[in-house]
């Protein structure tokens, strides 16, 4: 039965990772469109970096989840 523990796990594991992955490739598309739509709206007002730091943190604070403190809980 820890043979399956242990697979379950890795699958949990694995799909968290794709998960923040997601996540990642999202965050950088819509960094571009918030640059581009800023810089050819309103160049004089530079506001896309704003939502890019906000959107950063979240991004960071997920990869933290995902890559340091799951770690610490599935020590085998």
């Amino acid at each position: 039965m820890k043979n399956k523990e242990y697979y379950k796990n890795r699958f949990e594991e694995s799909d968290e990772k794709f998960k923040f992955y997601i996540h990642l490739f999202i965050y950088i598309a819509m960094s571009i469109v918030f640059i581009v739509f800023n810089l050819s709206s309103t160049p004089e007002s530079l506001w896309f970096q704003w939502p890019i730091m906000g959107w950063g943190i979240g991004v960071v604070v997920h990869a933290l989840k995902v890559f340091v403190f799951s770690k610490r809980m599935n020590i085998d």
